[in-house]
């Protein structure tokens, strides 16, 4: 037996880290990671000899000192000076398929609702995160579609008005699933359409703010120069060599970063802060400590995997997951596109959850992640992947929109 307080994470995560001391003895010669059983229910041991169960969430009060011991089904947990209770199994839900006839015999759509333990991939508006738990999330990453692009989402919004308000009911869904302290990080840019700048950057900041979170930091994402080529819109001084006729190629991005309330350091456990401690070295000679970030972007080869999508370099999760999140949390992506931060998330030892519109992207992703892969078959990961019935199919329309935009 072993006993133990209950940190603050735990409680709300819903795992118990096993101390060190005591861990030979509950785990034997079994390192994990397993599945196994906690009280009877299911739950799971991680490679970091952490104890994973929905029963745990929330059930007991922080600094509760708890005793942990093994039965023959796995593990018993109580708390000192009280007898154990048995909660009801949580409920199973089963989301609807929505794919056409050649995923329908794909049993692919079938969650527990609040699944925190397995990576989910679910296509349906991330407005509604139903299936995760309240402050379930350690790390958002993403990059939202870029209102009306003419080459990305040609008329995927019907106003920026409209556009605007999704941004405003993922914020808010954020606010929810994300722990307390954490991390957002939006990749994003003003867009330009018909020659009107729309102010993008700057509402994503004020919804935020609105929404009760910190507006931490802004770094800019610079391309490489060698990569822009003049356009029609810098090249009109070129026929017009005159004052007033300036309007530059763009080349940067902005990377805004905002953060749920105050992060209590305090429930990190120190073994963890160590397995997830930043390499300076890399930090040094990738200058991450600028406001400025130099990567090169997604190349268009006709070839890529994420050929019509607006998909951003690997290198940019793999920063901010790396500075904002340790192993084993959850990464976050709420328009996962081509699944970028949850394959880097993966590479990383972190939990995977994303969520995109498009159903059509579902082939794209699973390559990306390798789901049914021979490698990642033989790995630790498990994939719920969630098909609802807000789910719609796009890409085939807005490349026919693309394609038909660059003949004209």
């Amino acid at each position: 037996m072993v006993t133990k307080a209950l940190k603050k994470m735990e409680v709300e995560l819903g795992f118990v880290h096993l101390p060190v001391k005591g861990r030979a003895e509950l785990l034997g010669d079994n390192s994990g990671p397993f599945d196994t059983k906690l009280n009877d229910l299911p739950a799971k041991v991680d490679k970091y000899g952490r104890l994973w169960s929905e029963y745990l969430k929330g059930r007991f009060a922080v600094d509760t000192e708890v005793t942990l011991s093994r039965n023959e089904s796995g593990f018993q947990i109580t708390e000192n000076g009280q007898k154990e209770e048995v909660p009801p199994v949580p409920e199973v839900v089963q989301a609807a398929e929505v794919l056409e006839e050649r995923a329908e015999s794909k049993q692919e759509h079938i969650a527990s609702k609040n699944v925190t333990h397995v990576n989910t991939l679910v296509f349906g508006s991330s407005v509604n995160m139903q299936e995760l738990a309240d402050k379930s999330v350690g790390l958002v990453v993403t990059s939202p579609p870029y209102f009306n692009a003419p080459f990305d989402y040609p008329g995927l919004f019907a106003t920026y008005d409209e556009f605007l308000k999704m941004i405003r009911g993922v914020a808010k869904e954020l606010k929810r699933v994300m722990a307390e302290g954490r991390i957002a990080c939006f990749v994003c840019d003003d867009t330009l359409i018909n020659g009107s700048k729309f102010p993008v950057v700057a509402d994503i900041i004020k919804i935020f703010i609105d929404e009760g979170f910190k507006y931490r930091d802004r770094i800019t994402w610079v391309k490489p120069e060698g990569y822009i080529r003049i356009s029609r819109r810098s090249g009109v001084l070129i026929q017009h060599p005159y004052p007033m006729y300036y309007y530059p190629d763009n080349l940067q991005e902005s990377i805004l970063i905002f953060q749920n309330g105050a992060f209590d350091y305090s429930t990190i456990p120190d073994e963890l802060r160590q397995e997830s401690k930043i390499d300076l070295e890399e930090w040094s000679k990738g200058k991450w400590y600028l406001s400025v970030w130099n990567i090169t972007n997604v190349l268009p080869f006709s070839n890529r995997l994420e050929k019509g999508i607006a998909a951003f370099p690997d290198e940019i999760p793999y920063r901010l997951i790396k500075l904002f999140s340790y192993k084993g949390e959850t990464v976050l992506d709420p328009f996962m596109g081509s699944g970028t931060t949850l394959k880097v998330a993966l590479d990383l030892n972190r939990t995977a959850a994303g969520y995109d519109i498009d159903a059509e992207l579902i082939e794209t992703i699973k390559e990306k992640l390798g789901i049914g892969k021979q490698a990642r078959l033989l790995s630790t990961n498990e994939f719920n992947i969630i098909v609802r019935e807000d789910a719609k199919h796009l890409r085939s329309e807005l490349q026919r929109r693309v394609a038909g935009a660059k003949s004209e």
